[in-house]
């Protein structure tokens, strides 16, 4: 069955909008998934530090990278061939139009201190009929809004 999710996601464009705890870790699972065959758009304005290892996707020799960018460099590793953009400035008020008209899905994984950009991208995406992702860690549960 794992063949329909590489059929599903071949050619399409993932947003991922923060690249933390559940946002590395969904970028490095969509693209295993694909086996490649994805394009990632990854945005995340801050950075890993030591305090996320073991809990976001990231290596100790990654502290002090951007987290888009380290995430980047994790899914090249797995694949080198794919696709990946960074966008180490994150979600902004002046690029969320563009980034989510650049994508077919998007995963909100923005902090949650962020609510106005948050907002903001579920209105460009509600506008332009996008399905928007929204996984939250919650202490030793989660939980995925769709």
């Amino acid at each position: 069955f794992l063949g329909q999710y590489e059929k599903a996601f071949a050619g399409k464009t993932v947003l991922v909008a923060g690249c933390g705890a559940d946002g590395s870790h969904a970028a490095a699972c969509l693209m295993a998934l694909s086996k490649g065959r994805l394009k990632l758009l990854l945005a995340d304005p801050d950075t890993f530090g030591q305090e996320n290892v073991g809990i976001q996707s990231v290596r100790y020799s990654q502290i002090g990278l951007n987290k888009a960018r380290a995430t980047a460099e994790n899914v090249l590793e797995m694949y080198p061939e794919a696709r990946v953009e960074v966008f180490e400035e994150g979600i902004t008020t002046t690029n969320v139009k563009q980034l989510v008209d650049a994508c077919d899905i998007i995963i909100d994984a923005i902090d949650i201190n962020a609510t106005d950009v948050s907002a903001k991208l579920h209105e460009y995406a509600a506008e332009l009929q996008k399905p928007v992702v929204v996984p939250w860690s919650l202490g030793l549960g989660a939980a995925v809004t769709v």
